[in-house]
Protein backbone atom coordinates (compact mmCIF):
# COMPACT_ATOMS: atom_id res chain seq x y z
CA UNK A 1 0.00 0.00 0.00
CA UNK A 2 2.12 2.87 -1.26
CA UNK A 3 -0.31 4.81 -3.45
CA UNK A 4 -2.74 7.33 -1.97
CA UNK A 5 -6.07 6.39 -3.53
CA UNK A 6 -8.38 8.87 -1.77
CA UNK A 7 -6.99 12.29 -0.93
CA UNK A 8 -9.20 14.48 1.26
CA UNK A 9 -7.75 17.96 1.58
CA UNK A 10 -9.08 20.64 3.96
CA UNK A 11 -12.67 19.48 3.47
CA UNK A 12 -15.47 21.29 5.29
CA UNK A 13 -19.20 20.63 5.04
CA UNK A 14 -21.66 23.14 6.44
CA UNK A 15 -25.38 22.84 6.89
CA UNK A 16 -26.45 26.41 7.44
CA UNK A 17 -23.91 27.89 9.83
CA UNK A 18 -22.97 24.54 11.38
CA UNK A 19 -19.75 22.85 10.22
CA UNK A 20 -20.62 19.14 10.39
CA UNK A 21 -17.22 18.30 8.89
CA UNK A 22 -14.61 20.88 9.84
CA UNK A 23 -11.39 21.25 7.81
CA UNK A 24 -10.49 17.55 7.55
CA UNK A 25 -7.44 16.30 5.65
CA UNK A 26 -6.94 12.56 5.24
CA UNK A 27 -5.14 10.24 2.84
CA UNK A 28 -6.46 6.71 2.26
CA UNK A 29 -4.12 4.21 0.67
CA UNK A 30 -4.90 2.01 -2.30
CA UNK A 31 -6.16 -1.32 -0.99
CA UNK A 32 -6.50 -0.08 2.59
CA UNK A 33 -9.36 -0.98 4.93
CA UNK A 34 -10.16 2.21 6.84
CA UNK A 35 -12.75 2.46 9.61
CA UNK A 36 -14.23 5.82 10.67
CA UNK A 37 -15.66 5.95 14.20
CA UNK A 38 -17.25 8.54 16.41
CA UNK A 39 -20.36 9.32 18.38
CA UNK A 40 -23.63 10.24 16.67
CA UNK A 41 -23.45 13.61 14.94
CA UNK A 42 -19.65 13.72 14.73
CA UNK A 43 -19.68 13.98 10.92
CA UNK A 44 -18.48 10.49 9.95
CA UNK A 45 -21.44 9.62 7.70
CA UNK A 46 -21.35 13.07 6.08
CA UNK A 47 -17.67 12.51 5.28
CA UNK A 48 -18.50 9.13 3.73
CA UNK A 49 -21.31 10.67 1.68
CA UNK A 50 -18.92 13.31 0.33
CA UNK A 51 -16.50 10.58 -0.77
CA UNK A 52 -19.44 8.81 -2.44
CA UNK A 53 -20.54 12.02 -4.18
CA UNK A 54 -23.87 12.25 -2.37
CA UNK A 55 -22.88 15.49 -0.64
CA UNK A 56 -20.79 18.37 -1.98
CA UNK A 57 -18.02 19.88 0.19
CA UNK A 58 -18.56 23.48 1.24
CA UNK A 59 -14.79 23.93 1.03
CA UNK A 60 -11.76 21.82 0.23
CA UNK A 61 -11.27 19.04 -2.31
CA UNK A 62 -11.51 15.27 -2.69
CA UNK A 63 -9.41 13.31 -5.17
CA UNK A 64 -9.94 9.65 -6.04
CA UNK A 65 -7.18 7.88 -7.98
CA UNK A 66 -5.60 11.28 -8.56
CA UNK A 67 -8.69 12.80 -10.17
CA UNK A 68 -10.55 15.77 -8.64
CA UNK A 69 -14.07 14.77 -7.64
CA UNK A 70 -15.59 18.24 -7.29
CA UNK A 71 -18.48 18.23 -9.75
CA UNK A 72 -18.26 14.48 -10.47
CA UNK A 73 -21.59 12.74 -9.84
CA UNK A 74 -21.96 9.73 -7.55
CA UNK A 75 -22.67 7.35 -10.42
CA UNK A 76 -19.41 8.33 -12.14
CA UNK A 77 -17.18 7.79 -9.08
CA UNK A 78 -17.16 3.97 -9.02
CA UNK A 79 -17.54 4.13 -5.24
CA UNK A 80 -20.69 2.13 -4.40
CA UNK A 81 -22.15 2.59 -0.95
CA UNK A 82 -23.70 -0.24 1.07
CA UNK A 83 -26.33 1.53 3.16
CA UNK A 84 -27.31 0.87 6.74
CA UNK A 85 -30.81 0.14 5.41
CA UNK A 86 -29.32 -1.89 2.48
CA UNK A 87 -31.78 -0.13 0.08
CA UNK A 88 -32.57 -3.27 -1.91
CA UNK A 89 -35.41 -3.14 -4.44
CA UNK A 90 -38.37 -5.14 -3.08
CA UNK A 91 -39.99 -5.38 -6.54
CA UNK A 92 -36.95 -7.19 -8.00
CA UNK A 93 -35.70 -10.72 -7.36
CA UNK A 94 -32.33 -11.35 -5.74
CA UNK A 95 -30.53 -11.82 -9.05
CA UNK A 96 -32.27 -8.80 -10.58
CA UNK A 97 -31.09 -6.66 -7.64
CA UNK A 98 -27.51 -7.77 -8.25
CA UNK A 99 -27.84 -7.15 -11.98
CA UNK A 100 -29.13 -3.61 -11.50
CA UNK A 101 -25.80 -1.75 -11.67
CA UNK A 102 -24.75 -3.68 -14.77
CA UNK A 103 -28.08 -2.94 -16.37
CA UNK A 104 -27.59 0.78 -15.81
CA UNK A 105 -24.21 0.47 -17.54
CA UNK A 106 -25.78 -1.13 -20.60
CA UNK A 107 -24.29 -4.60 -20.12
CA UNK A 108 -26.06 -7.20 -22.26
CA UNK A 109 -28.68 -9.35 -20.52
CA UNK A 110 -26.83 -12.65 -20.80
CA UNK A 111 -23.56 -11.17 -19.58
CA UNK A 112 -25.09 -9.35 -16.62
CA UNK A 113 -26.99 -12.50 -15.59
CA UNK A 114 -23.75 -14.52 -15.77
CA UNK A 115 -21.85 -12.00 -13.65
CA UNK A 116 -24.68 -11.61 -11.14
CA UNK A 117 -24.96 -15.37 -10.63
CA UNK A 118 -21.18 -15.57 -10.30
CA UNK A 119 -21.29 -13.06 -7.45
CA UNK A 120 -24.22 -14.77 -5.78
CA UNK A 121 -22.21 -17.98 -5.91
CA UNK A 122 -19.27 -16.18 -4.37
CA UNK A 123 -21.54 -14.93 -1.59
CA UNK A 124 -22.88 -18.49 -1.12
CA UNK A 125 -26.49 -17.52 -1.93
CA UNK A 126 -26.82 -18.58 -5.58
CA UNK A 127 -29.69 -20.91 -4.56
CA UNK A 128 -31.70 -17.80 -3.62
CA UNK A 129 -31.34 -16.10 -7.02
CA UNK A 130 -35.03 -16.16 -7.94
CA UNK A 131 -36.43 -15.33 -4.51
CA UNK A 132 -38.02 -12.03 -3.55
CA UNK A 133 -36.10 -9.75 -1.19
CA UNK A 134 -38.78 -10.02 1.51
CA UNK A 135 -38.22 -13.79 1.65
CA UNK A 136 -34.64 -13.36 2.85
CA UNK A 137 -33.12 -13.20 6.32
CA UNK A 138 -31.10 -10.20 7.46
CA UNK A 139 -27.78 -11.88 6.70
CA UNK A 140 -28.95 -12.98 3.26
CA UNK A 141 -30.06 -9.43 2.43
CA UNK A 142 -26.65 -8.20 3.54
CA UNK A 143 -24.95 -10.57 1.10
CA UNK A 144 -27.23 -9.44 -1.73
CA UNK A 145 -26.34 -5.80 -1.01
CA UNK A 146 -22.63 -6.64 -1.09
CA UNK A 147 -22.98 -8.61 -4.33
CA UNK A 148 -24.91 -5.73 -5.93
CA UNK A 149 -22.19 -3.26 -4.93
CA UNK A 150 -19.28 -5.42 -6.07
CA UNK A 151 -20.63 -6.93 -9.30
CA UNK A 152 -19.47 -3.85 -11.22
CA UNK A 153 -15.90 -4.52 -9.96
CA UNK A 154 -15.35 -1.07 -8.42
CA UNK A 155 -11.95 0.03 -7.10
CA UNK A 156 -13.50 1.04 -3.77
CA UNK A 157 -16.40 0.03 -1.51
CA UNK A 158 -18.06 2.30 1.06
CA UNK A 159 -19.98 0.83 3.99
CA UNK A 160 -22.27 2.85 6.27
CA UNK A 161 -23.06 0.96 9.51
CA UNK A 162 -23.71 -2.23 7.49
CA UNK A 163 -24.19 -4.53 10.49
CA UNK A 164 -26.34 -2.33 12.72
CA UNK A 165 -29.56 -4.29 12.10
CA UNK A 166 -27.99 -7.75 12.60
CA UNK A 167 -27.81 -9.78 15.80
CA UNK A 168 -24.44 -10.38 17.46
CA UNK A 169 -23.70 -13.85 16.05
CA UNK A 170 -24.70 -12.84 12.51
CA UNK A 171 -22.61 -9.68 12.79
CA UNK A 172 -19.52 -11.77 13.55
CA UNK A 173 -20.19 -14.00 10.52
CA UNK A 174 -20.71 -11.01 8.23
CA UNK A 175 -17.51 -9.41 9.52
CA UNK A 176 -15.74 -12.56 8.37
CA UNK A 177 -17.34 -12.23 4.93
CA UNK A 178 -16.30 -8.56 4.63
CA UNK A 179 -12.75 -9.29 5.77
CA UNK A 180 -12.37 -12.17 3.30
CA UNK A 181 -13.73 -10.10 0.42
CA UNK A 182 -11.39 -7.21 1.11
CA UNK A 183 -8.35 -9.52 1.19
CA UNK A 184 -9.39 -11.34 -1.97
CA UNK A 185 -10.30 -8.23 -3.98
CA UNK A 186 -7.49 -6.01 -2.72
CA UNK A 187 -9.60 -2.87 -3.17
CA UNK A 188 -10.10 0.06 -0.82
CA UNK A 189 -12.83 -0.38 1.82
CA UNK A 190 -14.07 2.54 3.93
CA UNK A 191 -16.34 1.60 6.84
CA UNK A 192 -18.35 3.93 9.07
CA UNK A 193 -19.28 2.30 12.36
CA UNK A 194 -20.14 2.94 16.01
CA UNK A 195 -18.65 -0.41 17.03
CA UNK A 196 -15.11 -0.46 18.42
CA UNK A 197 -14.84 -4.24 18.10
CA UNK A 198 -16.00 -4.06 14.48
CA UNK A 199 -13.45 -1.41 13.55
CA UNK A 200 -10.58 -3.05 15.42
CA UNK A 201 -11.34 -6.48 13.94
CA UNK A 202 -11.56 -5.32 10.32
CA UNK A 203 -9.54 -2.18 9.70
CA UNK A 204 -5.91 -1.52 8.87
CA UNK A 205 -6.34 1.95 10.36
CA UNK A 206 -9.08 3.65 12.33
CA UNK A 207 -10.11 7.31 12.35
CA UNK A 208 -11.87 8.68 15.42
CA UNK A 209 -13.92 11.85 14.85
CA UNK A 210 -15.34 14.34 17.29
CA UNK A 211 -17.48 17.36 16.42
CA UNK A 212 -16.48 17.32 12.77
CA UNK A 213 -12.74 16.93 13.34
CA UNK A 214 -10.31 14.04 13.49
CA UNK A 215 -9.16 13.30 17.04
CA UNK A 216 -6.81 10.43 16.20
CA UNK A 217 -5.74 8.23 13.30
CA UNK A 218 -3.75 5.03 13.71
CA UNK A 219 -3.61 1.29 13.64
CA UNK A 220 -6.19 -0.36 15.91
CA UNK A 221 -3.68 -1.53 18.51
CA UNK A 222 -1.97 1.85 18.62
CA UNK A 223 -5.25 3.71 19.12
CA UNK A 224 -6.44 1.23 21.75
CA UNK A 225 -3.20 1.23 23.73
CA UNK A 226 -2.29 4.90 23.33
CA UNK A 227 -5.34 7.16 22.98
CA UNK A 228 -4.01 10.66 22.36
CA UNK A 229 -6.75 12.62 24.08
CA UNK A 230 -9.21 12.27 26.93
CA UNK A 231 -12.04 12.17 24.37
CA UNK A 232 -10.56 9.14 22.61
CA UNK A 233 -9.91 7.37 25.91
CA UNK A 234 -13.52 7.95 27.00
CA UNK A 235 -14.97 7.06 23.60
CA UNK A 236 -13.17 3.71 23.52
CA UNK A 237 -14.34 2.93 27.05
CA UNK A 238 -12.64 0.69 29.62
CA UNK A 239 -10.00 3.35 30.28
CA UNK A 240 -9.34 4.74 33.73
CA UNK A 241 -8.57 8.45 33.77
CA UNK A 242 -6.98 10.41 36.62
CA UNK A 243 -6.79 14.20 36.31
CA UNK A 244 -3.62 15.60 37.82
CA UNK A 245 -0.68 17.98 37.81
CA UNK A 246 2.93 17.22 36.87
CA UNK A 247 5.07 17.59 39.99
CA UNK A 248 8.42 16.32 38.69
CA UNK A 249 10.04 15.36 35.38
CA UNK A 250 13.21 13.33 35.83
CA UNK A 251 14.93 11.34 33.09
CA UNK A 252 12.18 9.18 31.57
CA UNK A 253 9.83 9.33 34.56
CA UNK A 254 7.04 11.86 35.10
CA UNK A 255 5.51 12.17 38.57
CA UNK A 256 1.85 13.19 38.60
CA UNK A 257 -0.19 14.26 41.61
CA UNK A 258 -3.90 13.39 41.48
CA UNK A 259 -6.78 13.38 43.94
CA UNK A 260 -6.22 9.63 44.32
CA UNK A 261 -2.47 9.74 44.95
CA UNK A 262 0.90 10.44 43.41
CA UNK A 263 1.97 8.19 40.52
CA UNK A 264 5.04 7.74 38.33
CA UNK A 265 4.56 7.36 34.59
CA UNK A 266 7.18 6.35 32.08
CA UNK A 267 7.43 9.37 29.79
CA UNK A 268 5.38 8.96 26.60
CA UNK A 269 7.14 10.08 23.42
CA UNK A 270 4.04 11.91 22.13
CA UNK A 271 3.86 14.22 25.15
CA UNK A 272 6.58 16.38 26.65
CA UNK A 273 5.00 17.48 29.94
CA UNK A 274 6.39 20.37 31.94
CA UNK A 275 6.37 20.72 35.71
CA UNK A 276 3.10 22.35 36.79
CA UNK A 277 1.18 21.38 33.65
CA UNK A 278 -2.23 19.74 33.90
CA UNK A 279 -2.49 16.26 32.43
CA UNK A 280 -4.75 13.23 32.32
CA UNK A 281 -3.18 9.94 33.36
CA UNK A 282 -4.74 7.00 31.49
CA UNK A 283 -4.60 3.31 32.37
CA UNK A 284 -6.50 0.69 30.37
CA UNK A 285 -8.84 -1.54 32.39
CA UNK A 286 -6.97 -4.66 31.27
CA UNK A 287 -3.67 -3.24 32.57
CA UNK A 288 -4.99 -2.81 36.13
CA UNK A 289 -5.07 -5.47 38.81
CA UNK A 290 -6.67 -5.71 42.23
CA UNK A 291 -5.02 -6.73 45.46
CA UNK A 292 -6.25 -7.00 49.03
CA UNK A 293 -3.50 -4.70 50.33
CA UNK A 294 -0.30 -2.89 49.35
CA UNK A 295 0.53 0.22 47.34
CA UNK A 296 -1.97 1.58 44.86
CA UNK A 297 -5.35 3.27 44.83
CA UNK A 298 -7.81 2.35 47.56
CA UNK A 299 -11.21 1.51 46.07
CA UNK A 300 -14.52 -0.19 46.78
CA UNK A 301 -16.37 -2.60 44.50
CA UNK A 302 -19.72 -1.21 43.32
CA UNK A 303 -20.63 -3.70 40.56
CA UNK A 304 -19.67 -6.47 38.14
CA UNK A 305 -20.22 -6.78 34.39
CA UNK A 306 -19.77 -10.16 32.69
CA UNK A 307 -18.55 -9.87 29.09
CA UNK A 308 -17.89 -13.45 28.06
CA UNK A 309 -14.43 -14.69 29.02
CA UNK A 310 -13.74 -11.51 31.01
CA UNK A 311 -15.42 -9.58 33.81
CA UNK A 312 -15.38 -5.83 34.27
CA UNK A 313 -15.22 -4.90 37.94
CA UNK A 314 -16.56 -1.40 38.60
CA UNK A 315 -15.04 0.39 41.59
CA UNK A 316 -15.01 3.78 43.25
CA UNK A 317 -12.22 5.56 45.11
CA UNK A 318 -12.62 7.71 48.24
CA UNK A 319 -12.05 10.77 46.00
CA UNK A 320 -15.05 9.76 43.87
CA UNK A 321 -13.11 8.49 40.83
CA UNK A 322 -14.77 5.57 39.05
CA UNK A 323 -12.51 2.72 37.97
CA UNK A 324 -12.92 -0.32 35.76
CA UNK A 325 -10.68 -3.36 36.18
CA UNK A 326 -10.99 -6.07 33.55
CA UNK A 327 -10.02 -9.56 34.65
CA UNK A 328 -10.41 -13.10 33.28
CA UNK A 329 -13.36 -14.96 34.76
CA UNK A 330 -11.19 -17.68 36.29
CA UNK A 331 -9.15 -15.06 38.16
CA UNK A 332 -12.27 -14.08 40.12
CA UNK A 333 -12.02 -17.26 42.19
CA UNK A 334 -9.00 -15.85 44.03
CA UNK A 335 -10.83 -12.58 44.79
CA UNK A 336 -14.36 -13.87 45.44
CA UNK A 337 -15.57 -10.28 44.99
CA UNK A 338 -18.66 -8.95 46.71
CA UNK A 339 -20.19 -5.52 46.28
CA UNK A 340 -18.81 -3.32 49.04
CA UNK A 341 -15.47 -5.16 49.31
CA UNK A 342 -12.40 -2.95 49.53
CA UNK A 343 -9.32 -3.43 47.35
CA UNK A 344 -6.20 -1.74 46.10
CA UNK A 345 -5.96 -1.09 42.34
CA UNK A 346 -2.44 -0.98 40.91
CA UNK A 347 -0.56 -1.01 37.61
CA UNK A 348 2.93 -0.82 36.17
CA UNK A 349 4.19 2.71 35.48
CA UNK A 350 5.00 1.62 31.90
CA UNK A 351 1.34 0.70 31.34
CA UNK A 352 0.12 4.23 32.05
CA UNK A 353 0.44 7.18 29.71
CA UNK A 354 -0.28 10.88 29.75
CA UNK A 355 -2.28 13.21 27.54
CA UNK A 356 -2.67 16.95 27.85
CA UNK A 357 -5.66 17.92 29.94
CA UNK A 358 -8.64 19.04 27.88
Amino acid sequence: MNTCFVDIESVTKRFGTTAVVDDISLGIENGEFLAIMGSSGCGKTTLLRMIAGLETPSAGSIRIAGKPMNGVSACDREAPLVWQSLALFPFLTVVENVEFGLRMRGVAKAERRRRALQWLERMEIAHLAERGIEQLSGGQKQRVALARALVTEPPMLLLDEPFSALDASLTVRMQGVISRLQRELGITFILVTHSHSEAFALADRVVIMNEGRIEQIGRPREVYERPRSRFVAEFLGANNIFSGTVRRVEDEVVTVETADGVFDVTRASELNPQTGSNVDLIVSADQMELAMEGDGVACRLVGEEFIGANVNLHLETPAGTTLVVQTPRQALDALSPQVGDEYVARWQSSNAHLVAAA
